[in-house]
């Protein structure tokens, strides 16, 4: 076919505009005129856009709205962006028709999931794609048109009848939507996909779709009848390959199916096939999930509310087998499907977040596309402010993290007027979410309740997701909740399906013997190297005890790889880069060499290959195996870094000394700006379970030492399962003899937030040892001239006083206001003025009970101070607006005190997680004394859950919070063992213990619980009053 050239289009884009007009005026019977709305350039495709709008019936609101793009510099489109104008017409719910004309040739998978998503999610009736054949083949059906708009003579024209476009590419037959996702470079046998290719027509038929017939094992899921219009057709067909699949190339049996439409072969382009790697058992509890949820599908049709439900089991139960079964079963429904695994990164899994609420609110847009100038080109629809912060910061970890802490309004996300059509969601590896981000999916599902959105959620996680916060979403909404675990009997039945036993025991005899599937399957295995059948129970019971009590399935995991990699670099180095990357490897930009090293790693059974076009690893039991036993690769592919990962990276491939210290110092910057999620994400799979010995000789003691601490530091305050205390003990430990003065001064550090850390735990004693060993450590740096002469010159030496001063005002001894005021002031007077007022701060807690008119000037004063030298999101300025409110509020409820309160708290949120979580106890507290209960029980028994150890201070404040709840309302036992448990916390303390004594009395002396509970603020104890502790929100 002779090439046309659209750069002779007469007056350019403006001639496209009318040409393009003149085409949907004669192909859809339009007698009226089209109204030209806006023109917009997409600056870096080099293509124009027109959007036009036509009132179809007069009496009528129904609207068409065509979209033309013209572009001399763009061949092909793989995503399409909706213009703005056109997605808000679709919003005001009237659009009928929209029609796309364009020069470009746009793939057959964009097409069909913009026409799938139009009409599923919004109901137009009929979307029309005209692509650059159809209207060639128009021009030359109708050459005055041609003469009219193009320069020159015409052109020739030679359309065969019927002729391919497009050749095949594959994709997973889990549809994702918009989303982008690369054509797939393998297929394995016993999987479901799709083929998208485009095809011209000169007429009006209908053609059969086949294979060549030297292929076998193929079944066809679709029609094989495709109805063909005049032009170019985009079509997408559905096909499963099974075990016995067979190529028809030759004598290839891996190559991937060739199509026949009419006498035109389908080629793909790059396919391979190869086995499949999922473990095949039959599981009895993945069947009856599959069957409730069709059952509870049809109902959720009929009703077209929120619809949870939640598949949990332990790691390796199928779980992720069993989600994407169901996906695939709605994905033949054509309905719009989100469908995301998180993964260990955070900067994945804040971008499948965001991706989701764009999901559900525009299902018809690629969520990349998706910027804020664009929002903001959107007219007569509501988006959030906060779900435009989230647009706006999606390119920052800590912002998007930070904003996905601080969600904690049940309507910020969705306005209460939204309205849409059924959307649904599949989410898995739900355990792999921080805190910051489990925080915000809690919030996402209650505000989609709120809405009443017509939403199916079907999640899937280990255990541990399900519990502690989650209990606020099962109070909230009706879901179904379900165990994916093997059974005794679906291990029974495996093992004598493979013929490993010549037996039949009771099925208690396999009851809690395999948890997951993965040590069924290699324990079948070690049955098989064996060399022959188990006869009896002794033996099947001896070999079982031999494969787990002797770390065999760890060895058989590790012999795997070692089977397959050793003497292979490349294939050594691509299983690193497999097993060290935080997403995987992508095999869109992968060479042949790659690709084959791709598929000698799936046949032997020791990667996945996963529906966007990555080799990921096996499963996590395998990963943990690997980091274990192989260290990490020094480089990972370029094009797939981003530079948090660059800068990961960097730490393991970078070998100057020079350009690693320059690394450590951007990684302290960031800690200085808080940003603790880049910090964990870059040190977190090195500090955390990594190869400690090898990391430290490779960095060299001192970077090592130095990247230690600020793990420790960002782990403080954004990690839910590393104590800071238990790090920085061990850093001490390890850099208190050095005679390295950068050691020393790591030392200096570690002992200092250690010392911190003994204070909050009540270890008195112990920081005052600390104490005294910190004074020591800066001695030794002032002898090796690395600290000023003048003790008093050292901030360390100011910072173990005001500790010693704390432990005092705890104690409540004489001395503690005067020492308060000299070492406040000398503080001060050698220059140290913001630990002057972080003194102020934390010294003002301490009086809460005994002189809350001085802790609140102390506050009040700290803030005005910190607000100009430190601006309002100072940590130690918000704790100070914190508290100032809250002693105001316990003193006399005030609507506005307790506004400002929850202000500062949920700032708190937003940027110091751990120091939010702590302050709960307190407002819990007074939600019960003013009779709020549901408030209070909100905070206490969803809001508190921690994966680490409370703090001991923390927890004797969440045994009188409890304690305080069951006096007033639950049960005075209970009540009685909540204050005993305090009591013994409290032990050395007679400061707190006053109040916790008098509320034993108070309950062991009154037959029916207290009327009435209010804050102790200092003053005589009134016998018949329960008192709160207003340093409960310490």
């Amino acid at each position: 076919m002779d090439a046309f050239d659209w750069g002779k289009i007469k007056n350019g884009f403006s001639g496209f505009e009318k040409l393009a007009v003149r085409f949907v005026n004669d192909q859809f019977s339009v007698s009226r005129p089209w109204t030209q709305t806006k023109k917009t350039r997409d600056g870096n495709r080099d293509a124009y856009t027109i959007v036009l709008g036509y009132q179809a019936y007069p009496a009528k609101e129904e609207q068409w709205w065509m979209e033309a793009k013209y572009s001399t510099a763009v061949q092909k489109l793989t995503r399409y962006k909706l213009d703005a104008t056109i997605v808000s017409a679709i919003l005001n719910g009237n659009v009928s028709k929209v029609i796309f004309v364009t020069n470009i040739l746009v793939g057959a998978k964009t097409v069909q999931d913009i026409r799938t998503a139009l009409k599923k999610a919004v109901n137009c009736k009929d979307v029309s794609f005209c692509t650059k054949y159809t209207l060639e083949f128009w021009l030359r059906q109708n050459p005055e048109v041609l003469l009219e708009f193009f320069e020159g003579t015409a052109f020739r024209f030679n359309f065969p009848d019927l002729f391919i476009t497009e050749e095949p590419e594959f994709y997973s037959k889990i549809d994702r939507g918009l989303t982008f996702r690369e054509p797939l470079h393998i297929l394995q046998r016993n999987q479901q996909y799709s083929a998208c290719f485009s095809v011209f027509s000169a007429k009006k038929c209908v053609r059969k779709i086949r294979t060549k017939k030297d292929i076998q094992g193929l079944t066809w899921l679709s029609r094989a009848q495709l109805s063909l219009h005049p032009g170019e057709n985009h079509i997408c067909i559905s096909f499963r390959l099974e075990r016995d699949y067979k190529g028809g190339n030759g004598t290839n049996e891996h190559s991937a199916p060739v199509f026949l439409l009419g006498d035109a072969q389908l080629l793909p382009k790059y396919a391979e096939v190869v086995d499949g790697t999922e473990i095949t058992i039959r599981i009895k509890s993945q069947e009856q999930i599959r069957e409730e949820i069709d059952t509870l599908f049809t109902e959720f049709q009929r009703r077209n509310q929120l619809f949870l439900y939640c598949i949990r089991g332990v790691s390796g139960s199928g779980k992720t087998y069993l989600l994407k079964q169901i996906a695939q079963r709605f994905s033949e429904k054509r309905e719009p499907l989100f469908y995301a695994d998180f993964t260990s990164s955070s900067v994945e899994n804040s971008r499948i977040l965001l991706d989701m609420v764009l999901f559900i609110l525009f299902p018809y847009l690629d969520p990349e596309t998706v910027d804020i100038d664009y929002i903001n080109g959107l007219t007569g629809c509501y988006v959030s402010y906060f779900v435009r912060e989230l647009i706006i910061n999606r390119k920052s970890l800590d912002t998007l993290n930070q904003l996905f802490a601080a969600l904690h309004n049940e309507d910020a996300l969705f306005p209460v007027q939204l309205s849409i059509n059924a959307r649904y969601v599949f989410l898995d590896n739900l355990q792999c979410l921080n805190e910051a981000a489990k925080n915000f999916l809690l919030y996402l599902l209650l505000n989609a309740k709120n809405c009443d959105l017509p939403v199916v959620f079907i999640l899937s996680g280990q255990p541990d997701f399900f519990a502690g916060e989650f209990e606020l979403v099962y109070q909230r909404i009706a879901m179904q909740i379900r165990e994916c675990a093997l059974t005794a009997h679906d291990i029974e039945e495996y093992l004598q399906t493979c013929g490993f036993l010549r037996f039949h025991p009771d099925h208690n005899t396999f009851r809690g013997l395999f948890p997951n599937l993965i040590e069924l399957f290699l324990f079948a295995q070690y049955l098989n190297d064996l060399g022959h059948e188990v006869s009896g129970l002794d033996e099947f019971l001896l070999a079982c005890k031999s494969f787990c009590s002797t770390k065999l399935l760890e060895q058989c995991i590790l012999d795997r790889f070692n089977q397959v990699l050793t003497d292979q670099e490349p294939l050594r180095a691509l299983c690193d880069n497999i097993y060290w990357s935080e997403s995987g490897v992508s095999l869109a930009t992968q060479d042949a060499e790659v690709i084959q090293n791709t598929k000698k790693l799936l046949k032997a059974g020791l990667i996945q290959y996963d529906d966007d076009n990555r080799a990921i690893p096996y499963h996590d039991i395998y990963k943990n195996c690997y980091r274990k036993h192989f260290s990490r690769p020094k480089s990972f592919p370029p094009e797939k870094e981003t530079p948090l990962e660059a800068m990961c990276g960097a730490l393991w491939r970078e070998t100057d000394r020079a350009q690693l210290w320059r690394i450590a110092g951007t990684i302290a910057d960031m800690l200085e700006q808080h940003k603790f999620y880049s910090v964990m994400y870059i040190l977190e799979d090195s500090f955390r379970g990594g190869n400690l010995e090898a990391l430290r000789i490779r960095l060299g003691t001192q970077i090592y030492y130095t990247l230690y601490m600020c793990y420790a530091l960002a782990a403080t305050n954004v990690s839910t399962v590393q104590s800071g205390r238990e790090l920085f003990q061990l850093i001490r430990d390890e850099t208190k003899d050095s005679g390295d003065p950068i050691l020393l001064d790591v030392c200096e550090s570690a002992t200092w937030e250690l010392l911190n850390s003994l204070y909050e735990w009540l270890e008195f004693d112990q920081a005052s040892i600390c104490a005294n060993q910190l004074i020591d450590v800066i001695c030794r740096l002032q002898l090796l001239g690395r600290r000023d002469p003048e003790l008093k010159k050292c901030i360390r030496y100011h910072d173990a006083e005001v500790i010693r001063t704390l432990v005092e005002s705890e104690q409540n001894l004489p001395t503690a206001e005067e020492n308060f005021i000299l070492r406040s002031q000398a503080a001060l007077d050698y220059g140290f003025q913001y630990r002057y007022q972080t003194f102020k701060v934390r010294y003002g807690l301490t009086l809460a009970t005994r002189n809350i008119q001085q802790a609140c000037a102390l506050m009040s004063e700290c803030m005005r101070d910190l607000e100009k030298s430190r601006g309002q999101e100072d940590r130690y300025y918000l704790w100070a607006g914190f508290a100032l409110h809250y002693f105001k509020l316990v003193q006399k409820n005030d609507s506005r005190e307790l506004s400002q309160a929850l202000d500062f708290h949920g700032r708190l949120k937003k940027n110091f997680y751990n120091d939010y979580r702590k302050k709960i106890f307190g407002l819990a507290s007074f939600y019960y004394c003013v009779r709020q209960a549901e408030l209070g029980n909100h905070l206490l028994f969803q809001e508190v859950r921690f994966e680490r150890d409370l703090r001991p201070r923390q927890k004797a404040f969440y045994f009188e919070t409890v304690a305080l709840y069951e006096s007033l309302y639950g049960s005075l036992d209970e009540a009685q063992n909540a204050l005993r448990k305090a009591e013994e916390i409290f032990a050395q303390l007679p400061d707190y213990l006053v109040i916790i004594r008098h509320n034993l009395r108070l309950l062991d002396n009154c037959q029916v619980r207290p009327q009435s509970a209010k804050f102790y603020c200092g003053g005589e104890l009134e016998d018949h009053i329960y008192y709160a502790d207003p340093r409960s929100a310490w």
